[in-house]
């Protein structure tokens, strides 16, 4: 199966977890394109964190025309669809403080996240974290693009659901992760009755082996 990752700022070196996750999946045969909206600002130290930079597209270094263009062909290659888009970032622009204008410039980066999922033959997008990189997958998959999924880590989603539409982007995934039961019975709030059963639990976890033993402690007096 091809997958696509789709990622605010990766990596960075607290998203270990994601790292992890997209080994585990290559190693059961996925085939993952990562997507990310934008490159870590800060040098990465972590040989791991290089090599996952080094083979991860970021959407917003195809600068705007780029991305004006990719808005274009889907608003003439697929009106229809386009439109139905266009409304999801107007409901959701109108729900945040960010607004409608920043909304918009999901909608375009969701352009180019369709392209690149339609060129890849990619079957399902999964972002992490119920922020804005859901929201563009919500919007690539609206504009034709593949089903998506999303984690939703909290606190920032739980503490902003309405202004996040997290309600929005939990109905209409193929299903959606909390990393606690906790998390889940958030997740419940705000979805419809109808979704529960496609909000699932998955734990964060470390690799104990990926880690040096501890030292024993010295000799006391």
């Amino acid at each position: 199966m091809k997958l696509a990752y789709i990622l605010n700022t990766y990596p960075q070196p607290s998203h270990s977890f994601i790292r992890r996750e997209l080994a585990a999946l290559e190693r059961g045969g996925a085939e993952v394109m990562r997507l990310a909206m934008r490159a870590p600002g800060a040098g990465l130290v972590d040989p791991l964190d290089r090599a996952e930079a080094a083979c991860t597209e970021y959407v917003l270094d195809r600068g705007a025309w780029r991305l004006s263009m990719a808005l274009a062909r889907a608003a003439f290659s697929a009106p229809a669809r386009f439109l139905a888009a266009l409304r999801l970032a107007l409901r959701m622009g109108r729900a945040s403080p960010l607004g409608v204008v920043r909304h918009l410039i999901y909608l375009a980066e969701a352009c180019e996240v369709a392209r690149r999922c339609t060129e890849g033959g990619v079957e399902h997008m999964h972002a992490h974290f119920g922020t804005n990189s859901t929201a563009v997958a919500l919007l690539a998959n609206a504009l034709g693009g593949p089903t998506y999924s999303f984690t939703a880590h909290g606190p920032e989603e739980f503490d902003a659901p309405a202004a996040l539409s997290l309600g929005l982007k939990a109905d209409r995934a193929a299903f959606a992760v909390a990393v606690s039961r906790f998390g889940r019975s958030q997740l419940c709030r705000w979805a419809g009755f109808g979704t529960w059963d496609r909000l699932k639990v998955v734990h964060c976890a470390i690799e104990p082996a990926a880690f040096d033993d501890p030292a024993p402690l010295p000799g006391g007096p």
